[in-house]
Formats: C-alpha cells, sequence, structure tokens
C-alpha cells in the first residue's frame, strides 16, 4: 500500500494510484491475467494446444485468447488478483509493479471482487512524510489506511513502515500510528526502515488497546514471525523500547546498519534461544558473540560486514545456511575461515564483488567443518577456472550448483585475463558422465549467468547425458544423479562464441536439446532475458 497526499475517496471511482498511471500498466496486468487464465484453463481441461514442430519455446498466442476471465471462480480470481498485487522479490522499499487499489479503475466487478478479498490487503506498505517540511496532510490517508486495514478482515499483516527521501529523524504520526498499533496481535512480517522514534510503537501499543491499565513493559505478539530494523542514531533511544520477549512465534530478525552494541546485549530483549534465521549489516563485531546469543541458530547472513572478529575454535552446531556478501574486504575471510567450524553447514552462498581463491581460501573452510555441503552459489569474477574445478573436486556431495560471473569491476581485469573470464569448455568436459570417478555425482541442479568461452552447441552433451534424455547409452550412468535442471544465461553470440542451434550438423542432438528444453530441464537465455534461438 503506497499513499499520496491530497486524494479523495470516492465509492464509484478510486483515484488512489499515482497522477502520472500509465494505461500500459493497466494493459500489462490485462496480458499477465489472461496468460494465468489460460494456464488454469489449460490444466483444468487437460488439453494443452498442440506444440509446434520446430518451436523450441512455444508461448500462447494471447490475441486469440478468448478465455472470459471473469468465469472463472472467485477463488481463482482472489488467487490472481494476490499474485499480481505482491511486492516485487527482493524490493528493499517493498514496491510492486501493481497496485491493489489499481484493480478499482478497470470495472466494476473487478473492483467488487478485489475489495473482497482479504488476502490482497494483508500487505501494508506505509511511507509517510514530514508534516512541517513538506506541508502533508495526514487526514486522507489516515482514512485509506483504516479502511485497508479493516479490508483485510483479521488477516495477519506483512507491515513495511518507513520514512520518505529527506524526513530522516521525524517523530511517527500518531494519528496514523494509532491504526497499526491497534492491530498488533495480527502483524505476522514487520520491516523497520525507520530512525529510533519510531520504536515508540511497541511502548504505545499497550497505552492505545487498553488505556486504563498501567502501560505493560512488554508488548505480547503472538503472530510476529519475523522482523527487520533498519536504523540510525541509535545511541539516542535505549534499547528496551524493542522489547520483544513475548513474542513466541518469532523466528527471523534482521539488523541493518545497527551499532555493535546492540548486539551484546540483545539476549535481554529478543527470544534469542527460538530464532532460527539471522541477517546482520553490521560494521565491526564479534562473531562468537553472535553465535552464542542465538544456539538454535540455522541460517546467517552477514551482508557487507566490513570487519569480523573471531576467535579460534568458534564453533557452532546447528547452523546449516551461511550467506556471506561483500563488497570489497574479502581478507576478513582467510581469518574467518580458519577460525570458525559449522559441522551441520549444507548450503553456502559467496557473493563478492572480486576474485576469490577457491582453494586456497574456501576450501580449508569448508574442509574443516566436516560438512555435507549439498547447495553452494559462487557470485565473484571468475578468472581461474581450474581452481574453481579444484574446489569442487573436493565436494562431492553437492546436490545444487549455482555460478554467477561478476559484472562489477570486470573490465579492470580484462586485458590481463582475457582468456580466462567466465566458464570455458573444460569446465563442461569434466561434467561428462563418462568418466571413472565422476566430477559432482550427486548433482540435481545447476545454474551458470555470465561470459562463455566456448565454440559450439555440444557443450551441453554432460547435462544431456546426466538429464538420461539419451537413455541408458553409458554402463556406468547410475554413478551420476539425475539432472533435474541446468539453467544458463550467457549470450549465444558473443565475442568469443557464436553457438547457432539450427546449423549444429548431429540432428539428435539437436531432437534432445528441444526435447530438454519443451520439458523445462535446460533453460537457456541471453543476458537480456531473451531466449536462444
Amino acid at each position: 500500500m503506497l499513499f499520496y497526499p491530497q486524494r479523495t475517496m470516492d465509492d464509484d471511482d478510486f483515484y488512489y494510484s499515482p497522477a502520472n498511471l500509465e494505461q500500459d500498466s493497466l494493459d500489462q496486468l490485462a496480458r499477465d491475467l489472461a496468460a494465468i487464465a489460460w494456464q488454469e484453463d489449460v490444466e483444468r481441461n487437460s488439453h494443452p494446444p498442440p506444440v509446434p514442430e520446430h518451436n523450441m519455446t512455444p508461448e500462447p498466442d494471447l490475441t486469440s485468447l478468448t478465455v472470459d476471465f471473469l468465469s472463472l471462480p472467485n477463488d481463482i480470481i482472489t488467487q490472481i488478483f494476490d499474485h499480481a498485487c505482491r511486492p516485487i522479490p527482493g524490493d528493499k522499499e517493498w514496491r510492486r509493479s501493481f497496485y491493489p487499489l489499481w484493480l478499482g479503475r478497470i470495472c466494476r466487478a473487478w473492483r467488487d471482487i478485489a475489495w473482497e478479498s482479504s488476502e490482497i490487503w494483508a500487505t501494508v506498505v506505509v511511507r509517510v512524510f514530514d508534516k512541517e517540511k513538506s506541508g502533508y496532510d495526514y487526514t486522507v490517508q489516515t482514512d485509506l489506511l483504516e479502511e485497508w486495514l479493516a479490508r483485510a478482515k483479521g488477516r495477519k499483516l506483512n507491515i513495511y513502515l518507513g520514512e520518505a527521501k529527506g524526513n530522516r529523524g521525524m517523530r511517527p504520526p500518531f494519528s496514523l500510528m494509532k491504526f497499526i498499533i491497534a492491530h498488533y496481535e495480527q502483524w505476522q512480517d514487520v520491516h523497520f526502515d525507520t530512525s529510533q522514534p519510531w520504536w515508540s510503537i511497541f511502548t504505545l501499543t499497550a497505552t492505545v488497546t487498553n488505556a486504563a491499565q498501567p502501560r505493560p513493559p512488554v508488548v505480547p505478539l503472538p503472530n510476529l514471525r519475523s522482523i527487520s530494523i533498519r536504523g540510525l542514531e541509535w545511541g539516542r533511544y535505549p534499547l528496551h523500547m524493542l522489547h520483544l520477549s513475548l513474542a513466541p512465534s518469532l523466528r527471523s530478525v534482521g539488523f541493518f546498519n545497527l551499532p555493535e552494541f546492540i548486539i551484546k546485549g540483545i539476549a535481554d530483549y529478543f527470544p534469542c534461544a527460538r530464532i532460527t534465521e539471522l541477517t546482520l549489516t553490521i560494521s565491526s563485531t564479534k562473531l562468537g558473540n553472535v553465535l552464542r546469543h542465538f544456539p538454535r541458530l540455522q541460517s546467517l547472513s552477514l551482508i557487507d560486514c566490513a570487519e569480523l572478529r573471531v576467535r579460534r575454535n568458534t564453533r557452532h552446531e546447528t547452523l546449516r545456511n551461511l550467506i556471506i556478501h561483500c563488497k570489497d574486504e574479502w581478507k576478513w575471510f582467510s581469518t574467518f575461515g580458519k577460525a570458525v567450524t559449522f559441522p551441520a553447514l549444507q548450503s553456502l552462498e559467496i557473493i563478492y564483488s572480486g576474485h576469490i581463491n577457491y582453494v586456497r581460501v574456501l576450501l580449508p573452510f569448508i574442509l574443516r567443518s566436516k560438512c555435507h555441503l549439498t547447495s553452494l552459489t559462487i557470485e565473484c569474477i571468475l578468472l581461474a577456472e581450474h581452481d574453481l574445478i579444484g574446489l569442487l573436486f573436493s565436494l562431492d556431495t553437492l546436490s545444487e550448483l549455482h555460478i554467477r560471473d561478476s559484472e562489477s569491476r570486470l573490465r579492470r581485469y580484462v586485458t590481463m585475463y582475457a582468456n580466462n573470464i567466465g566458464l570455458a569448455r573444460t569446465f563442461f568436459d569434466v561434467l561428462h558422465p563418462d568418466k571413472e570417478a565422476p566430477f559432482l555425482p550427486n548433482l540435481e541442479v545447476f545454474s551458470y549467468r555470465g561470459s562463455l568461452a566456448v565454440q559450439a552447441i555440444d557443450f551441453i552433451e554432460p547435462f544431456i547425458l546426466r538429464s538420461r534424455m539419451r537413455g541408458a547409452q553409458i554402463a556406468d550412468i547410475h554413478k551420476v544423479a539425475l539432472l533435474k535442471q541446468a539453467v544458463i544465461i550467457a549470450d549465444q553470440v558473443s565475442d568469443v562464441a557464436e553457438l547457432s542451434i539450427a546449423e549444429y550438423s548431429d540432428p539428435q542432438y539437436i531432437r534432445e536439446l528441444v526435447r530438454m528444453v519443451e520439458e523445462g530441464v535446460l533453460v537457456l537465455h541471453n543476458m537480456d532475458g531473451s531466449r536462444w534461438s
């Protein structure tokens, strides 16, 4: 939910969308809904349209589609509306490509269904302006928020609270916040992108809901499942304003841009023993202190942490997923990798804007933990293909492998390592299952995004064999797992490759490749998102 100033409410026509709303946004929604309706009709009738013999990527002809959208059951239409109005995945400000209020502009029938569909009103996005600076009037925004929450009909709420740019440090408007506060028992996922004065929402809750009783020191939040907090000026406000010890369902916590002292005192105010997922963006902290506070932690994300001080022999028995994103400071990982042990680790994701020494730095960390790693994601500048292969040869438990060639800083390395950027033929050759000791024997899912230094389309042959598209022509094919999907996002035509499918001389190979694409086992896209031809 986005709020815009000086809008009026009218029962017949809602003008809550921005003034510059383009008609093509509505047209795009109609196309998206038609595509979903087409798929629903296909699944319901089990008679998909015929696929052209030589078309690798058939799509429905939506221009001739005759499915009457409003003839679908209301629960299906509600699911479609809910899907169309969800926040964009990964967007830090919870922006959307389409908003629930826009549904009221299309037709009365759509509006009637949308207004009664509580699902699409369960996500609440509040961005406020400083009234004194901008002359902003909260009256319309407050009325709309009240009506929005009423349409949610008691559903658990996903809430984003943020300050508009240039309004940091303003105090929260009580006239607006009282409606959020009154529904505290419905809070499920809450994200604060605000400065400290907003933490008073926790102490205000009891005052608003039961003014006759003394304000309790802790607010019960029975359905709160996750909370993420971005804050500034922490030194001015006490930590007890974030008292969440009576949030029995809380499992996921994220702290962004917060000082280290917050971590030191967190055990007194959070149900740390129940937390299983933690995300940190912090300038400096002692990782041992963090791990000690969260004994049941299963997932840890360290995002742009410039420095982590780690004592030797730091060990955590339950951590399964580790995510590390760092822009510039990679040197701390050498110390980190030598000091920590995660025996339960199953998934590792590392994103770095430079080059990683896989065998010298990354491999010792994995081997020291004696873990059974099943998923590995690496995003960096790929300069040493043989070094990457050396790492993967030691990880025969991997079932998922995701490699992304980082685009940042790439130009700095082009002249020096012109022949080593991206994946080349050597990598795909070692994936061939016809070996005495197969490479990555348990691999089921593979994805790659970046440059390809190969000269012909037959580099995909190892994936054809692993997916069993060619049958059991290899005697020891049972030594490798069935490949479920391979996704390659790379330009079909580049400075080092021109990968023609139609011109390849082996018709059987082309049939196998086309079949893999049609069945969704193989995905081939250019960097701009278009499909290979």
